[in-house]
């Protein structure tokens, strides 16, 4: 799970609570391969499947295919992006 207070470090932990009075509502999660990514999102109720919709809905999406497509392979493995993370934000 990445969530945005899930800290290890106390520097991280220290910045956080100086900018941020809530952490929102984004978290991703890793299921340990693209199948079993897409087959999660593809049972998803709540959530559109979609990666922006210029609105306040609650979107959930596969970001290797999606939001970040544009990087190369190189890009992707600096960024530690897994074939089984599916992201999520909540209006």
């Amino acid at each position: 799970m990445h969530y945005p207070t899930l800290f290890d470090d106390a520097e991280q932990i220290r910045i956080r609570l100086a900018q941020c009075e809530f952490p929102g509502g984004i978290f991703s999660m890793d299921l340990g391969s693209r199948e079993a990514a897409f087959s999660f999102l593809q049972q998803v109720k709540i959530a559109h499947n979609a990666v922006s919709l210029g609105g306040v809905e609650t979107l959930a999406c596969h970001p290797k295919t999606t939001t970040h497509s544009g990087l190369t392979p190189e890009e992707v493995a600096l960024a530690g992006i897994a074939d089984g993370w599916f992201a999520s934000r909540s209006a």
